[in-house]
């Protein structure tokens, strides 16, 4: 995304997130544990050569084990699914069932919460300026996260596995990493939206906090990021968005010149 108005900070180098997010899936039978998966292909910027941006880059994933001690302070049980128990039929209710009309919507039940849902509407559909970018978006994450080929093992600590990738016409990277984590989705979701959360995960992360928010499921975040001796300390402006159970953030936006200060995020 590329805003006409902008006026990015002289101490940092604005980096771009080319694509990535995170995708938390349940685990059958284990409510209280989901398998999180983080992929990203980031561009640091400036002079930095490409070898040097996917050797700093290709450890990223390993925020999933800092979430890890994150979401363990958190009252789990309040994020896990639990289905209605289903009404227990009346006799009067056993002699009318034959009488429940399949064309009056209002007779029939109503559908089963679903267990992996996080919260957003089945039926929302972005209409804000970034909304065919979201959409899209979306569905590059998932084809980077499933498509099996071309991913090879790189690295493996405290039981997270990370695979990078070489892309055809790019020299940067794609990388992905994936571990278990003791919490159910909604969890993971829960902090991994909250922009003003990502320090509690990251250590490297020096500032961040929300320039704008779009709609409830679309935000504009900017976040800074300590600067690691020779180079210049590195900053982002990312469009997040977050639909079935895929939190995306991609799309590095130029900050605008108005943009509010940390304590005065736009609504």
């Amino acid at each position: 995304v590329d805003d006409a108005v902008c006026e990015p900070k002289k101490s940092h180098v604005r980096a771009r997130v080319e694509m990535g997010g995170w995708i938390p899936e349940p685990v059958e039978g284990e409510p209280l544990q989901c398998r999180a998966t983080y992929a990203a292909q980031v561009d640091l910027a400036g002079s930095l050569p490409a070898s040097v941006v996917n050797k700093a880059t290709s450890k990223a994933p390993m925020c999933i084990d800092g979430l890890r001690s994150v979401v363990a302070n958190m009252p789990l049980e309040d994020y896990v699914f639990i289905p209605p128990s289903p009404p227990v039929p009346s006799a009067s209710s056993s002699l009318n069932a034959d009488k429940v009309d399949a064309d009056d919507p209002g007779s029939l039940p109503g559908p089963a919460e679903d267990p992996n849902d996080m919260g957003v509407d089945s039926g929302y559909t972005p209409t804000h300026r970034y909304a065919a970018i979201c959409l899209e978006s979306h569905d590059r994450v998932r084809d980077m996260v499933n498509t099996p080929n071309g991913w090879e093992p790189f690295h493996e600590a405290n039981d997270v596995v990370i695979l990078r990738k070489t892309v055809d016409g790019s020299p940067l990277q794609q990388v992905k990493g994936t571990g278990m984590i003791n919490a159910p989705p909604r969890a993971i979701a829960e902090v991994v939206r909250d922009i003003s959360r990502k320090g509690e995960y990251d250590d490297m992360l020096d500032d961040a906090y929300t320039v704008e928010e779009l709609d409830e499921w679309t935000m504009l975040n900017y976040s800074s990021f300590k600067r690691v001796w020779p180079t210049t300390a590195r900053d982002f402006l990312t469009l997040q968005h977050e639909k079935e159970y895929v939190v995306t953030v991609n799309h590095a936006a130029p900050l605008p010149v108005s943009s509010p200060s940390r304590n005065a995020a736009t609504r």
